[in-house]
């Protein structure tokens, strides 16, 4: 079972931190990514601490309007940092733990067109359907309870359940 202590190891929280500060890199010169990159001596044991202590609480995430794209729900960063871990983390218990195989559409299992090949097979082989979803605008129906319940297949970290029940009912601030 996973656990927040394989969450706050400092090589994962630093592989996080390195994934992070290379999408942000080129954001504005105000950008919280900064402050955390020169303060990350002393920001990365903070953040590790709170985690196994269980206080880490995840800040609201703030949207914003970005012409030609819509508005983009963008993370602290430093809760982007210990999601990024979680991910790091939970991808392969997730992908042992849960029947992705005919998933196609999702990073690293092919994208279009693996799901394309996929869904012509099945067809050949005598299947009458596939079902195809778009999962845009999809998250907000997602029954929460039901998600936490299925991560508790992967972990009973009190913890660690904790910040993903915190992630699933996040606050959000729009124009705030």
């Amino acid at each position: 079972m996973i656990s927040i202590t394989d969450i706050a190891k400092e090589e994962v929280i630093q592989e996080a931190f390195d994934h992070v500060y290379k999408r942000r890199k080129k954001r504005h010169h105000n950008d919280a990514i900064w402050h955390v990159s020169l303060h990350w001596d002393e920001i990365k044991p903070d953040i590790i601490e709170r985690l196994l202590k269980g206080t880490y609480q995840l800040s609201p995430m703030k949207h914003y309007q970005i012409d030609d794209v819509g508005q983009v729900g963008i993370w602290c960063a430093e809760d982007a940092i210990v999601l990024k871990a979680i991910a790091i983390v939970l991808e392969k218990p997730i992908k042992e733990t849960f029947d992705l195989e005919n998933v196609a559409h999702v990073k690293g299992n092919g994208g279009l067109k693996q799901a394309v090949s996929k869904a012509s097979a099945f067809c050949r082989s005598g299947n009458p359907f596939v079902y195809k979803t778009d999962v845009k605008d999809f998250y907000q129906t997602i029954n929460h309870e039901v998600l936490i319940n299925q991560l508790e297949k992967i972990t009973n970290d009190e913890k660690l359940i904790k910040i993903l029940t915190n992630y699933c009912e996040r606050v959000d601030i729009v124009n705030g």
